[in-house]
């Protein structure tokens, strides 16, 4: 199943999830109207996208890249807050052209329809890599991780954003409930598109948890409107 078929049964899924929005909310994220449907959620990710920026204000990279950006809000808005060039590349072209159209008045910001596996990458080297809500769309995080760190320069850090990691144990029921969305949304192809990654597979990288939802203090935070999901830094 190539590209084609994934931006296809992804961005249909979108669409039957309310998440393909209009081209005024998305200049507004990460804010949403109060009576939205996904405004409690997108309450949670201005929070965490929020800490995100000012920790790495914190580190004044020059150039920042995100993997899989989608309508380009995120890479809109780290290049906004930060002033540091950034690049979004992505392979669901559909939401892309919406990011091109919104944002690209902005000069530190560039759009790439690509795979970031693919050779033609090989010398987009940055000094910060975002993947925010995106590992779980990739079959095997150890190659994508390997692939990552080739493209940061010496210092350079992997963020892991908005996506769940999963102990062993849970694998299996989140699967599970993974499915049972997909087929009651009427779209079960997606299944084979999305992925749950686990704890296990960052056993080979040196890396640090920076928010962990399930620590007791995560789990106030989490009481309080923080994210559900784990900020992982890989270096």
């Amino acid at each position: 199943m190539g590209h084609q078929d994934f931006e296809r049964e992804y961005t249909a899924l979108r669409a039957a999830e309310g998440r393909m929005l209009p081209d005024a909310m998305v200049k507004a994220l990460p804010h949403l109207p109060r009576q939205h449907a996904l405004y409690g959620e997108w309450r949670v990710r201005a929070r965490s996208v929020k800490s995100l920026s000012q920790y790495l204000e914190k580190k004044k990279p020059r150039a920042i890249l995100e993997i899989g950006c989608g309508n380009g809000w995120l890479t809109n808005f780290l290049a906004r807050q930060l002033q540091v060039e950034c690049c979004g590349i992505d392979i669901n072209e559909v939401e892309l052209k919406q990011a091109v159209r919104l944002f690209s008045s902005n000069s530190r910001v560039t759009y790439v329809y690509g795979d970031i596996e693919s050779e033609a990458f090989d010398a987009c080297v940055v000094d910060v890599i975002v993947c925010a809500s995106v590992i779980q769309y990739f079959a095997n995080f150890r190659s994508l991780i390997d692939r990552l760190k080739q493209l940061l320069n010496p210092g350079g850090e992997i963020h892991i954003v908005d996506s769940p990691i999963y102990n062993g144990s849970d694998t299996e029921a989140a699967k599970a409930r993974s499915e049972d969305h997909f087929r009651n949304s009427g779209h079960p192809r997606m299944a084979s598109y999305y992925h749950h990654h686990t704890w296990m597979s960052l056993d080979d990288y040196r890396y640090t948890v920076l928010y962990n939802p399930r620590s007791l203090w995560g789990r106030m935070k989490r009481w309080m409107g923080f994210s559900p999901f784990p900020w992982i830094v890989i270096r």
